[in-house]
């Protein structure tokens, strides 16, 4: 099963979908998800709902600010930030099984999530968004360029990358700077933050994820 999903994920095609390391993509109780608050992808959500909110010259700072998720699984992060009272947020994913669990687990907000491709939209359609969030993606993916030429320029972005290999991912980053370097030629990075997973100096254990924020190029 293991050498499939590598397989799998290690194709070029844009529509490789993001994996979840530490929950089951699909069969998960939002509801519980919701309140336990320490759930690592909780602290994730919660620093990305800070950088949505943070003041930056010529973008949609606001809760009535459009958000779109590149790839939104069974909809976790549609819920935090609605929960958060964002307005305007919309998650799409290949998924259709994963998309239609999250409309029944959340009918209230059932249209803030459909079954698209993100390669399918045009750039107008895509101008309308004031921020795009890519989250648990990026790291599986040969053609990380493909995701963010899609991204129109001037558009707030913010990418989740692990500085550890779980086994699965194609690509991680043990230090900010070296995230950084990766991304500077295609975002204006403002500013890159760091959640700590799972961190056992004892036993050599480091897991954390970088936040990464800026502009698109």
């Amino acid at each position: 099963m293991l050498d499939t999903i590598k397989n799998f994920v290690k194709t070029d095609l844009p529509t490789t979908l993001g994996l979840y390391r530490d929950q089951d993509p699909i069969r998960i109780d939002l509801e519980y998800l919701a309140k336990k608050r320490q759930h690592s992808m909780n602290m994730i959500w919660n620093e990305m709902s800070k950088a949505l909110l943070e003041h930056q010259d010529n973008l949609n700072s606001t809760k009535k600010q459009k958000i779109f998720i590149v790839n939104a699984g069974s909809g976790y992060l549609i819920k935090h930030l609605k929960d958060q009272d964002f307005e305007n947020v919309l998650g799409i994913d290949l998924q259709r099984e994963a998309i239609e669990y999250f409309q029944k687990s959340c009918p209230d907000i059932r249209t803030s999530a459909s079954v698209q491709n993100f390669f399918r939209y045009k750039e107008k359609e895509l101008a309308a968004f004031d921020t795009f969030i890519i989250s648990k993606t990026l790291e599986y993916v040969e053609n990380v360029a493909a995701y963010l030429n899609q991204i129109p320029k001037g558009k707030r972005v913010i990418i989740t990358f692990p500085n550890y290999d779980d086994g699965l991912v194609l690509r991680h980053f043990e230090t900010a700077k070296s995230l950084e370097s990766f991304f500077e030629k295609d975002v204006d990075i403002t500013a890159i933050k760091m959640v700590n997973l799972f961190v056992n100096p004892e036993f050599m254990v480091d897991q954390r994820i970088f936040v990464l924020v800026g502009i698109k190029k």
